[in-house]
C-alpha cells in the first residue's frame, strides 16, 4: 500500500498512542519493522506498529517543510525529541518555527 509520507529512518510522522488523546510527533528509528520514537529514552523511545496509529495526511504535511509549521499551528503536538529541541528527556507542546 503506497502512503503519502515516508517511513525513511530520521522522517517524523504524526501519531497518536493508544489510549492517548494527544497528537505526537515521532521519528522514525526503523523502516522495516517500523520502529518510531517520541523521547530519547524510556517507553516512547520504542514504539512498534499496535503502539499507535499513524495520521497519514499530517505526516505528508511534517515532511514538506513548506506546510510544516501550518500543521503545528493547527493542532497542539508533542514530542521529546532532541532533534526537535528538547533536551531534558521530558515531552512538550511543540511549537512552529
Amino acid at each position: 500500500m503506497e502512503t503519502k509520507y515516508s517511513t525513511e529512518v530520521g522522517k517524523y510522522l504524526v501519531i497518536h498512542i493508544i489510549g492517548d488523546i494527544h497528537f505526537f510527533i515521532a521519528e522514525v528509528v526503523t523502516k522495516d519493522p517500523l520502529v518510531i520514537k517520541i523521547t530519547e529514552e524510556g517507553l516512547l523511545s520504542v514504539l512498534k506498529q499496535g503502539d499507535y496509529v499513524i495520521y497519514e495526511s499530517f505526516s505528508a504535511d511534517i515532511q514538506n517543510i513548506e506546510s510544516q509549521n501550518n500543521v503545528i499551528e493547527k493542532f497542539k503536538m508533542y514530542s521529546g525529541l532532541r532533534s526537535l529541541g528538547v533536551t531534558d528527556g521530558k515531552i512538550y507542546e511543540i511549537c512552529p518555527d
